[in-house]
């Protein structure tokens, strides 16, 4: 048994071939029979697998070759790697490893192995892949979240002035987008303007542009994510042109409203979260003056549900909107005003532009009361219960759970420790999700203040369950010094 490890010659940097740091595996045991098998018509394959040892090296590729036309992935990969194995990979022709890699890439991420390598054969034997086999193995590298793989196939294509399909960068920018190191964001946005520079060959598509959108909201760099989206706009008739699926009159208000309205949105969530409310909302008011928000009218028939609900894209407007006003610091008395007054514009377009409110909404208006300290007890469950009857919101989900936590810490915040308590009773009867330990933390010092002998009980299994156990002496103590 022998070792075997890849060695790769080192080029110039304008011609060098990606630098795989990681050894493949070794390949010194032969292969073994795949688990999975392919329905294949047996007619077409003139060797029995079970046979494949006492074939010499020609029929084996002979055999290979029929399975990859009657596209039997698992059983041609396999004969492959035992082709591989036996010291005949300099008989294969460069059809042969093409032909197999478009095969196996239909899974890319079950065949990595074999495709890699196929690579490895590739360029070993100096072949020069074409540009589709490039584009098509650096969409395998994004599906396998290999962040050098992706880097080195890039710079090489690059290097060698190979095209990069505009599908293939909208995925490589997927990708990155997907990314938390900052060095692969920054990465992503030097690739932005690499792929500018290639304008028209390029062209980005939507989704293209709203990765680089969050990236450079993930960088915290407005000034990108503003070019990025004016170049949206100027971009939309081009976006619009490539729309092949178009059946209707309504489908093409529907794309082109919710287009734009996902770009703005994009592009609001980086501003808000770097500039002020005020300028926030003026920023909003523009887009919202012009009519940009305004739906479509469509007819009931035309579509069905699932594109019906793509034309409430401007309900996450407001979810950007509401989210500013609640991490809006509240420190004098204007601001406050301010807080109200955002609170009920906001609230009163989307009820112009006829939006249902989803349950995210309704959590964010009960928090908004409770910070704005506006509303009565009795409104706030109102809230509560609206979201809850309207929107047919399932006992036991992450939805009732967010809206359980804002109704509670709301409670807490009027000081309405009955209903504080008789909905924790009513959410552990339910077995619904409890709220998190935070909010709990802070009903048990408020108890605590109020001494609340009569729920001491409860509060002892409620602190047992949960793990609050600093909590769990005190209240222990005060039931049996109640007794």
């Amino acid at each position: 048994m022998f070792l075997f490890r890849r060695q790769f010659t080192t080029l110039k940097r304008s011609i060098r071939q990606p630098k795989f740091q990681r050894p493949m595996e070794d390949i010194a045991e032969a292969p073994q029979l795949p688990l999975k098998r392919t329905q294949n018509n047996s007619k077409m394959i003139r060797f029995n697998l079970k046979k494949l040892r006492q074939l010499n090296g020609s029929d084996k590729m002979d055999l290979m070759r029929d399975y990859i036309m009657t596209k039997s992935t698992y059983e041609a990969a396999y004969v492959y790697e035992i082709i591989i194995h036996n010291g005949f990979a300099n008989r294969l022709q460069y059809v042969d490893h093409h032909n197999l890699f478009h095969l196996l890439i239909s899974n890319a991420i079950e065949n990595k192995k074999v495709i890699l390598k196929i690579h490895q054969q590739l360029l070993e034997n100096e072949y020069e892949p074409s540009e589709h086999y490039w584009n098509e193995f650096l969409v395998c590298c994004t599906k396998w979240n290999d962040i050098e793989y992706t880097k080195d196939t890039i710079q090489y294509m690059l290097d060698k002035k190979l095209g990069i399909y505009s599908t293939t960068w909208s995925l490589v920018f997927t990708f990155f987008d997907k990314q938390t190191s900052i060095a692969a964001l920054n990465h992503a946005a030097e690739l932005w303007k690499i792929m500018n520079d290639t304008l028209p060959i390029s062209r980005p598509s939507k989704s293209t542009l709203l990765s680089i959108m969050s990236i450079y909201t993930k960088l915290g760099n407005v000034n990108g994510c503003q070019q990025v989206y004016e170049q949206s706009e100027n971009e939309l008739p081009l976006l619009y042109m490539s729309q092949l699926k178009r059946i209707n009159e309504e489908e093409d208000l529907i794309w082109k409203f919710e287009t734009r309205i996902h770009f703005f949105n994009a592009y609001l969530h980086c501003f808000s979260k770097h500039h002020t409310l005020s300028e926030t909302h003026q920023l909003y008011l523009n887009f919202y003056n012009q009519g940009f928000l305004k739906s479509p009218e469509i007819k009931q028939s035309s579509i069905d549900s699932q594109k019906k609900k793509k034309v409430q894209s401007n309900l996450n407007t407001f979810h950007i909107l509401f989210r500013k006003l609640i991490h809006f610091p509240i420190e004098t008395s204007q601001d406050k005003t301010l807080l109200i007054e955002h609170t009920k514009l906001y609230w009163s377009h989307l009820n112009s532009l006829n939006i249902t409110p989803d349950y995210l909404i309704y959590e964010q208006m009960i928090t908004l009361q409770r910070l704005s300290n506006t509303a009565s007890v009795s409104m706030v469950e109102e809230w509560y219960r609206l979201a809850i009857t309207s929107l047919n919101i399932q006992e036991i989900s992450l939805k009732r759970q967010a809206l359980d936590s804002s109704y509670l810490m709301a409670l807490i915040h009027y000081q309405d420790f009955t209903k504080a308590i008789a909905l924790i009773k009513d959410m552990k009867n339910h077995n619904r999700r409890m709220p998190n330990k935070r909010i709990f933390e802070n009903l048990l010092d408020q108890l605590k203040i109020r001494k609340d002998i009569d729920n001491s009980h409860f509060i002892i299994e409620l602190c047992k369950d949960i793990g609050i156990f600093e909590e769990y002496d005190y209240f222990k103590q005060l039931e049996s010094l109640s007794q």
